[in-house]
């Protein structure tokens, strides 16, 4: 049996799935770059830092500028510095203006060669982190 975390802080719903190594993010308004960074200090504070996430952020209409983008992946390198690479993250969104600074997220993600996928398709997204998974274990 899977042993799940929970942990409901608005705007996040975070479960940490130990035994897949994985945590399940669900995102809801109204949301703010301090919050984006505290679920990110807090995914490094509980030592999960190389786990896979699921990002549901179907439920939010909050666009990040920017700068909050080049933001986000500075805390993410600043921590990577200390905890090692982070672990494979898809974004799952599809609303055009959050789904567009996600990618802007992924592809300034990719220099520092984060393992990002942003779709609008949950499943791919799941899929994906399954075959990330399965590539980890065989490398």
């Amino acid at each position: 049996m899977t042993s799940v975390d929970q942990v409901c802080a608005v705007p996040y719903d975070v479960r940490f799935d130990d035994e897949q190594k994985r945590m399940l993010v669900m995102a809801v308004d109204p949301l703010s770059l301090a919050e984006v960074i505290e679920m990110i200090d807090d995914q490094a504070a509980r030592g999960a830092w190389h786990y896979s996430i699921l990002h549901d952020a179907r439920a939010i209409t909050w666009v990040p500028t920017a700068d909050e983008i080049r933001r986000i992946v500075d805390r993410i390198r600043t921590l990577s510095k200390t905890h090692g690479a982070r672990g494979p993250i898809a974004f799952v969104a599809d609303n055009k203006a959050v789904f567009g600074m996600a990618r802007m997220y992924e592809l300034l993600g990719d220099r520092d060669r984060l393992r990002i996928l942003v779709t609008q398709d949950f499943e791919r997204a799941q899929q994906w982190l399954v075959e990330m998974a399965a590539g980890e274990r065989a490398g």
